[in-house]
C-alpha cells in the first residue's frame, strides 16, 4: 500500500511539474511577444525619426540652394557695370580728374554698402530659418 501511495504521489508531482512547465512556456511566449511588439514599435519610431530628419535635411538644402541663387542674382545686380556719360565741356583737366576720382570713390562706397546690405539680409534669412 505504501508503494501504491508513493507511486501516486510521484505521478501527482510529475504531472504538476508538466503543468508548471506548460504554464512557464505560456508566460515565456507572452513575454517574448511583448518584447517583439516593443522592438517593432521602437523600430517604427526610429524609422519615422530618420524619415523626418531626412525631410528636414532636404528642406534645409533646398532653402540653402534658394538662398544661394538669390545671392548670386543679387551679386549680379550689384556688380553690373554702370556706364555714365559725363559732360566735361567747361572743366579743365585737373578738375575733370578730381571729379572722376570723386565719382569712382562714390561708386566704391555704394558697392560696399550694397554688399554689406546683402550680407545683413542673408544673415537675417539664416536666423529666421533657424528659428522657424
Amino acid at each position: 500500500m505504501k508503494k501504491f501511495v508513493k507511486a501516486i504521489l510521484f505521478l501527482f508531482a510529475l504531472s504538476s511539474i508538466a503543468y508548471a512547465e506548460d504554464d512557464g512556456m505560456s508566460v515565456l511566449n507572452k513575454k517574448r511577444a511583448e518584447i517583439e511588439k516593443a522592438e517593432k514599435a521602437k523600430a517604427k519610431l526610429a524609422k519615422e525619426a530618420e524619415e523626418k530628419a531626412r525631410k528636414e535635411a532636404e528642406e534645409q538644402a533646398r532653402l540653402a540652394e534658394k538662398a544661394a541663387k538669390e545671392q548670386a542674382q543679387a551679386v549680379e545686380v550689384v556688380e553690373a557695370p554702370v556706364e555714365t556719360v559725363v559732360a566735361t565741356e567747361g572743366l579743365n583737366p585737373q578738375d575733370e580728374k578730381e571729379a572722376m576720382e570723386i565719382l569712382d570713390d562714390m561708386r566704391k562706397k555704394i558697392k560696399k554698402e550694397d554688399t554689406e546690405t546683402l550680407k545683413l539680409q542673408q544673415e537675417d534669412k539664416r536666423i529666421r530659418n533657424i528659428y522657424i
